[in-house]
């Protein structure tokens, strides 16, 4: 059985995860928000892993956060 079980864990991912998209989609420059977004990119990966996830995270952070922003 995984899960958090601590929500001290869980709260700041969460926060850091919300701030991030919203700057991401706000910014009116392309390479503050390409940064938002790869931000929110390893974070939902780091999210995966700590719900024990472990493959999603890797895929997540593979291609979201590292290839997706090269193209």
């Amino acid at each position: 059985m995984s899960g958090i079980y601590n929500p001290i864990v869980f709260y700041p991912i969460a926060i850091v995860l919300i701030l991030s998209a919203i700057l991401a989609v706000s910014f009116r420059n392309i390479f503050h928000s390409l940064l938002s977004a790869i931000i929110l990119f390893f974070i939902v990966g780091v999210l995966f892993y700590v719900l024990g996830s472990e493959y999603n995270a890797i895929i997540q952070i593979a291609i979201y956060g590292l290839a997706v922003p090269v193209i």
